[in-house]
């Protein structure tokens, strides 16, 4: 090959935007005998390469031999192009240059994934004797242009070419299909007639039969050589597989031989591609198990794909049984083919209240359609495993429910899939459902629950946990972390405990807990949580479904009718008269607090919410409820929430303020700040407030409004507490004096500690969450985020100090745990300063240094702060801070520095919910494409189990791996709340005839929960279990309740 001389542009690595101009001239016999002349425009620089002297160009570390070096040198030099694919060996190289003094060095180098290693390098001594002509050189650049052009041009009409021969191909193979399927058709068209011919030859030849008169001696004979030793050959593994599938739906009595020709129709195309789910039936069989409504038997069982949106009013799958306490079972074409069920083996304490509704589902259309007529006249039995049963108002000893929706049937929709919801195309579901309320299991042991319609059975089992009734502890603090992880609290420990040569010299409160366990987070239905359901299973023992609270979500479209759990707070109020605390840095209707009391399908009905700390559940005779003793949140909810707010009652302080203090319209019209005075609480606004109150009395403390100020806020950033006009009185002012998780929490102590004592020392139980941590994780604050999880374990370090002087830390169970987890992790260090200066996207991501490159932690722990010897940051800006994300994330720009942020905003001229990186929000940063749907605008809860901490009595039944319900089963068998030898005397509690055989049920026969305080009072509404919200008329506070 000819070589030709050309002319070479190499970047500068000593003066941004600067280059040099290389002209490369062959001058020998060999490839790599060549002339190097380069100029930076002022000088000019010459240099000689002889091809046998080339070694002396490498790197004293280059790895390669000399046939790869040489490959290298007339790669980027000469630019030969080898065959594709591209060798490793010249994969990532790329040619500068830089200038000292009258020298310039050519560097040739690979960049791998941003690290740069050298081959080699060539260097040209400054030389102004040395003549150039630019213009040679240009003539030189514009040949070499015109040839590349020339290049080109050959290659596109080639790629055009290629282009046109792809689509005759495409053609062609698009014919051929359609003639395949075609022939296909005609195929099944011509079988589908030979089967029915066949099959109504054999029916007739069986009609000449049963009608022929058959000499007795000549059938004796036949029969006895079928009984005999001739040759005989059995039926084999899948005729009898067959048979016994086919017969598993017997004909129903009184169905005739003229019934099942009479229903007879011919087989079509569709029938046949269902043959291969369901085998064709042999004459044999349709006589003795075919069904007269489809006697081809080609129809199989409907399937249950995964539903992906509510429709107009979808809760759960169309014809899937969900759960245990909300039985959901359907029927298919005719109500003879039994449907899918899922047989969900749940979990019960001993003497738990719950609610039982069972449904029956028939799909009016889609690909699980019916008849639509679910059927009415199903029954439910109850019995212990291998015990007679009962049925299930006799068990529990209560009077048959009646149907819900009298004559009509309850109604919901729902998406198969994705391409339903795209096309608005939801099926409708007919309903037939009744509820049975407030019931109990009491002994130990595993039940079944079988649910008849149609004459056919679904069976359901529930376990009762053998927990002896035995108290070991007088008081449970339970902490939660909300969202907090594993290696959210390493992080946290990096930066706030100081460590020397990879040891740290001191540690974390929750580290020196004695027992660690871990807990899965699974939902009922789905294996990502929200903080709803995940906060059922910790109060209940019960997993449910996302946006549930306490209820097993149903078909209804009332989000307050469904089936109800009793929660811990509930069962130890009922049980031992125990005093409850419910704590939280979370708005006074998030789910994490609220599930101690609410018990609905939509966690955002936020009026109803507040309401039930006071009240309890009113729509229905539910567990006897006064309120708790304490209920300190930092804000009342607001429009402005990291939740998109769907109920239509809002969020905000307009649930306590009326709309003439500067509120809105709150629940029922109450002004609930009077509403809980009235009720005996001391209502206090601020922290100063809070410290002063007595410890003898109920206190609410609503200590903000909208977006809180978060510890990082009110410690280090205390500037951001100004023009908030977020004052919880609605006045407009700045709540500026705002009380921390540690303030609330030891308040909280005091006052169930000194009401306990006054009261019995019948023990006390709180709840207290560091809700903050899942907040600012949401919007990829992560210094806010180990701000937030720092405090929690300040506050646990406190609670221990504070219960210590009290003289009750051996009495009280202390448990540390979360809800959920975020897939956040650290991995390496960020150099900030270097990150502002570069000027494009990937210079930036090159300020993150990994491995050895993330060094020591740049936090520094001075105790110079006015939270004196607690652990945190006196520095929370390093120059080198934390590399550290999640995975799950939308559209951001990153630059690992200090929030507020909103990640990612809607831009105009898009969908409202089609969300983009926010241009304002860290414009120093990079951009990080989403991991999410462009509808998410932050991150998401994640599958990671989460951590347990537990110290104090029961501290050893916590640690292992376990699942969710287990940390309250684990609580509540702590606290002695199981009733496994039936109910208390003079609890108001009955037991059904189960407890006369090999179990026992029962039901509350008492007043429950109404009678309150609030009756008569003007406009509060409450609604029976004869008459639910969407079916009956309102009942009128004071209202006699039918029981």
């Amino acid at each position: 090959m000819t070589e030709t001389r050309h002319v070479l542009r190499i970047r500068r690595t000593d003066s941004d935007g600067e280059h040099i101009l290389v002209q490369v001239i062959p001058s020998g016999n060999k490839a790599l005998d060549l002339k190097l002349v380069a100029s930076e425009n002022e000088h000019v620089y010459p240099a000689t390469i002889t091809e046998s002297k080339v070694k002396a160009l490498q790197a004293s570390n280059y790895s390669g031999d000399l046939d790869e070096w040489k490959t290298i040198l007339r790669y980027i030099l000469l630019r030969h192009q080898p065959a594709t694919p591209l060798p490793d060996a010249l994969q990532g190289l790329e040619m500068v240059a830089a200038l000292s003094g009258t020298m310039i060095t050519i560097t040739l180098r690979k960049n791998i994934g941003g690290i740069h290693q050298r081959l080699g390098s060539i260097k040209l001594e400054q030389n102004d004797a040395e003549a150039i002509d630019f213009f040679d050189w240009a003539g030189t650049a514009v040949s070499s242009s015109d040839g590349l052009r020339d290049q080109l041009d050959t290659l596109q009409a080639s790629a055009e070419l290629q282009r046109e021969q792809v689509a005759r191909l495409n053609r062609q193979l698009d014919d051929l299909v359609k003639a395949k399927k075609e022939h296909e058709d005609e195929l099944l068209q011509k079988f589908a007639a030979l089967l029915n011919a066949k099959k109504l030859k054999i029916r007739d030849q069986q009609r000449l039969l049963a009608g022929a008169k058959v000499d007795p001696k000549i059938a004796a004979a036949v029969s006895g050589s079928h009984n005999g030793t001739g040759d005989h050959r059995e039926a084999g593994d899948s005729r009898n597989a067959k048979r016994k599938a086919e017969r598993a739906s017997a004909e129903p009595d009184g169905a005739s031989e003229d019934d099942v020709i009479a229903e007879e129709g011919s087989i079509g195309h569709d029938d046949l591609i269902r043959e291969q789910e369901t085998p064709l039936q042999t004459e044999d069989d349709a006589t003795e198990g075919d069904d007269d409504d489809d006697e081809t038997g080609f129809d199989a069982a409907p399937s249950s794909p995964r539903t992906v949106g509510r429709g107009v009013n979808s809760k759960n799958k169309a014809i899937e049984a969900t759960i245990s306490f909300a039985l959901v079972f359907g029927q298919a074409v005719g109500g003879l083919e039994v449907a899918l069920a899922k047989y969900v083996q749940q979990d019960f304490l001993a003497g738990q209240f719950f609610d039982i509704r069972v449904e029956v589902h028939a799909p009016v259309n889609g690909s699980e359609a019916t008849n639509g007529v679910p059927d009415k006249n199903f029954a439910l039995t109850i019995g212990k495993v291998g015990g007679a049963a009962q049925p299930a108002a006799k068990f529990f000893g209560v009077t048959e429910p009646k149907l819900e929706a009298g004559v009509d049937y309850l109604q919901f929709t729902w998406y198969e899939d994705l391409f339903a919801k795209d096309a608005n195309k939801p099926d409708l579901v007919n309903v037939a459902s009744k509820a049975y309320r407030r019931v109990a299991l009491y002994e130990p042991g595993e039940y079944e629950a079988v649910l008849s319609y149609n004459g056919t059975n679904t069976t359901a089992y529930w376990l009762v946990r053998d927990i002896a009734e035995v108290r070991k502890t007088k008081n449970v603090l339970l902490f939660i972390g909300d969202g907090m992880t594993t290696n959210m609290i390493t992080a946290a420990r990096l930066i706030a405990h100081k460590q020397i040569n990879g040891r740290y010299q001191s540690t974390m409160a929750m580290d020196k807990f004695p027992v660690l366990g871990h807990q899965m987070t699974h939902s009922l239905d789905s294996f990502i949580t929200d903080s709803a359901n995940s906060a059922t299973a910790l109060y209940t023992g019960h997993k449910s479904s996302v946006n549930a609270l306490g209820v097993y979500a149903d078909s209804s479209k009332d989000p307050f009718d469904d089936p109800k759990v009793e929660t811990i707070a509930e069962i130890f109020h009922r049980i031992w008269s125990g005093h409850v605390g419910i704590v939280s840095t979370a708005f006074i209707a998030d789910a994490t607090p609220a599930a101690l009391t609410a018990h609905t399908r939509d966690r955002d009905q936020y009026g109803a919410v507040i309401d039930s700390y006071l009240h309890g559940i009113v729509n229905y005779t539910w567990t006897p409820w006064n309120g708790p003793d304490v209920l300190f949140v930092r804000c009342a909810p607001s429009q402005v929430s990291y939740l998109v707010l769907t109920s239509n009652q809002g969020g905000g302080a307009e649930q306590f303020c009326l709309p003439k203090l500067g509120g809105g319209p709150t629940y029922m019209g109450l002004d609930y700040y009077k509403v809980f005075g009235d009720a005996g609480y001391k209502v206090v606004y601020n922290n100063t407030e809070l410290q002063a109150a007595s410890s003898s009395e109920r206190l609410l403390g609503i200590f903000s409004v909208s977006n809180m100020a978060k510890w990082l806020d009110r410690n280090v950033y205390t500037k951001n507490l100004l023009n908030q006009k977020n004052s919880p009185v609605c006045d407009g002012t700045d709540a500026v004096d705002q009380p921390g998780l540690k303030e609330m929490t030891i308040k909280a102590i005091d006052v169930l500690n000194t009401r306990a004592t006054a009261n019995g020392s019948n023990g006390w139980f709180i709840m207290s969450e560091a809700a903050s941590i899942d907040k600012q994780m949401h919007t990829l604050d992560y210094d806010r985020a180990l701000g937030e999880l720092l405090e929690l374990d300040d506050t646990v370090k406190a609670s221990i100090a504070h219960l210590t002087s009290l003289g009750v830390l051996n009495e009280t169970l202390i448990v540390i745990t979360a809800d959920h987890g975020h897939g956040f992790d650290v991995f390496g260090n960020a150099d900030t300063q270097y990150l502002n200066a570069q000027k494009n996207d990937r210079s930036k991501r090159n300020a993150i240094g990994t491995y050895q490159n993330s060094g020591e932690s740049q936090y520094i722990n001075t105790g110079n702060l006015r939270y004196t010897d607690s652990f945190f940051p006196s520095n929370w800006d390093p120059r080198y801070t934390l590399a550290q994300g999640l995975g799950a994330h939308p559209d951001e720009r990153e630059n690992y520095q200090d929030g507020p942020r909103l990640p990612a905003t809607n831009i105009t001229g898009f969908p409202a919910t089609d969300y983009f990186v926010n241009p304002a929000d860290n414009p120093t940063g990079f951009i990080s494409n989403g991991t999410l749907p462009t509808n998410a605008a932050q991150g998401v809860h994640s599958l990671t189990d989460v951590p347990v901490f537990a110290m104090g009595p029961c501290q050893e039944t916590f640690g292992g791996v376990y699942n969710s319900i287990d940390v309250f089963f684990h609580i509540a068998g702590c606290l002695g709340l199981s009733r496994p030898n039936g109910p208390d005397a003079g609890s108001n509690s009955t037991v059904g005839a189960g407890g006369a055989g090999d179990g026992y049920g029962g039901h509350y026969a008492g007043p429950g929960n109404w009678d309150k305080p609030h009756n008569g009072v003007p406009g509060y509404q409450q609604y029976g279990e004869d008459a639910p919200k969407d079916w009956g008329p309102l009942r009128e506070s004071g209202d006699e309740m039918a029981d």
